[in-house]
This record gives structure tokens, C-alpha cells and sequence, in this order.
């Protein structure tokens, strides 16, 4: 529930910011997708819960991503990467944390 709830955020946040600077196609996208997940949120709230699963959460954040790349977000080469990486900033995060707890707890194992 939580991984649909943080890609409607920052779905909603790039779709604002795309459309404000003027790229449509792509602020459209981001739109549709936001709403095809707020359409499924309502279905984890009743009895019979729908879970996203490994192939939804990975098809979200590859096409969240995705957005994040193609988006034409300023002239200035800082903001550039600045805006996706602050839309971003909790999953970026949450990832970062988790490996490095992983790795110091030694529950990544080595197979060569």
C-alpha cells in the first residue's frame, strides 16, 4: 500500500510540474498513472486486500524513473537534477537505507 501511496505523491508532483512547464504528453502520462493507482488504493481498505506485487512496484518505479529522466525540468543544469531527486527524495532514501542496513547486519551474502 505503501509503495501505490509514495508513486501517487510523486507521480502528482511530476504531473503538476510537467504540465506547468509545458510538456503535455509526458504531464498526461504521469497523470494516467497517478489515477490508475489512486483507483486501486481503495481495494487495500477493505477485507479483500490487492497487494501491487514484485512486477507492479518494479513496473512503477522503472516508469516513475523513466519520468524523472525524460522530463525537461529547467535550463540550469543543478535543477535539472535537483527536482527529480527531491520528488524522489523518500524512496531515494528509503532504498539507500535499506542496503546499508542490509550489508551491516551481513544479510547480503557473497556467491563467487
Amino acid at each position: 500500500m505503501l509503495r501505490r501511496l509514495t508513486a501517487v505523491i510523486n507521480l502528482l508532483f511530476f504531473a503538476v510540474i510537467l504540465l506547468c512547464t509545458g510538456q503535455t504528453q509526458t504531464g498526461f502520462f504521469a497523470l494516467i498513472l497517478c489515477a490508475a493507482c489512486l483507483g486501486f488504493l481503495p481495494h487495500n481498505f477493505s477485507k479483500e486486500k490487492m497487494f501491487l506485487g514484485d512486477s507492479g512496484s518494479t513496473f512503477l518505479g522503472f516508469t516513475i524513473a523513466c519520468l524523472a529522466l525524460v522530463g525537461n525540468w529547467a535550463s540550469d543544469n543543478i535543477v535539472k537534477i535537483s527536482i527529480p531527486i527531491l520528488i524522489m527524495g523518500v524512496p531515494i532514501f528509503d532504498m539507500i537505507f535499506t542496503t546499508y542496513t542490509r550489508i551491516k547486519d551481513k544479510k547480503v551474502k557473497n556467491y563467487y
